[in-house]
This record gives structure tokens, sequence and C-alpha cells, in this order.
């Protein structure tokens, strides 16, 4: 028996192990089992990739990547179409600039006269809004034309109009401004 070890390439102490397998069997060469016929199960490689287009269905579905105009996932997997939201109301430009006039301008501006507001690409509106204003070098009014933008009723940006802002087509209508507190004193510091 040592005998037969050594030449299997195997330690001495392992000989009475593998007459021991041999006899319950396991060395023995078995039958090997019938397997059902392909026509009794469908194919495996149409299972994996059945499996594969429904992972990245599901995949995609949770990352938001399938939004509501996917048209290669099912309505179901779709996220929900949300409405738009209400376009913001036209701004009354005449009651922005009267309120915040002294803030448009360097000096206090006389003769201020507003444009109908202009509804800009997902910014708000624009205006354009012309003014007598007196120069920090000339003491003589100048006319000044601005062209402002208006989100969520208030001034966000302003700067003088050029050409391409197309100001000198609008129409404009007259704004009555408050008086500064020292012209109605000199008024009636005089009567």
């Amino acid at each position: 028996m040592a005998h037969t070890s050594r030449a299997q390439g195997l330690p001495p102490f392992a000989a009475a192990e593998l007459t021991a397998h041999k006899k319950n069997g396991i060395g023995r060469q078995t039958r090997l089992l019938k397997l059902p016929t392909k026509a009794a199960f469908p194919m495996p490689a149409t299972k994996i990739a059945m499996s594969v287009i429904a992972c990245a269905v599901v995949l995609l579905a949770g990352c938001e990547m399938a939004d509501q105009y996917a048209t290669f996932v099912p309505k179901i997997l779709r996220q929900p179409s949300t409405e738009p939201p209400a376009p913001e109301p036209e701004p009354d430009v005449k009651e922005l600039v009267r309120a915040g006039a002294d803030t448009l301008f360097t000096a206090h501006p006389t003769a201020v006269a507003v444009s109908r507001p202009h509804r800009m690409a997902g910014r708000g509106f624009s205006a354009c809004v012309k003014a007598m204003v007196v120069g920090p070098m000339n003491p003589d009014p100048q006319p000044i034309t601005l062209l402002v933008t208006i989100d969520h009723g208030k001034f966000t940006d302003r700067h003088r109009a050029t050409e391409q802002d197309g100001c000198a087509t609008e129409s404009y209508e007259k704004v009555e401004l408050a008086r500064l507190p020292n012209a109605a004193r000199t008024e009636g510091g005089a009567k």
C-alpha cells in the first residue's frame, strides 16, 4: 500500500484515506444526469439579455434620466410631467420708477418717461427710462436713456441704452415724480 501511494506522489499517511474513499464509492465513475432538451427552456443568452434590459430600465428610471419625454421608457416608469410656472405678470414700470427714480440716476431726474415693459427670455422684463439729469461736470440737464431689467417686481440691472436696445423707437409715457424736500422748502419760504 505504501508503494502505491509513493507511485501516485502522495505522502504515506494519505494511502489509508485513499482506500477508504474507494470503498465508499467516491472514486467510481457515475452516470451523467440527462439534461432536458433546448426546447424545454429558452436560451440562456435570451434570459441574460432580458435581465440586462430590465436592469437598465430600472436604473435609468431611478437616476432620473427617464424624464417625461423619454420615448424608450414605458410611460409608467417615466417621471410625472410638471406644469410650467405661471408667467410673471407685467410689472407696473411707472410705479417702480416713481418709487426708485433717485436710485436709477446719479442726480435727481426731471421729465421722466418710461416705455412699456418687454418680456425677456427667462429673465423677467426690460424697459427703457428717459430723463433729464444734471451732470456732475455740467450744471445743464442732459437727456439720458437707461435700459432697466425688472425681475419679480424689482430693478435687477440698469445700463445706458445703446442702439441695439431699441429704446429710440419706443413710445414713452410721462411719470410724475415726488418733489424733493429741499424744493418744497424753498417754495414754501418764498411765499
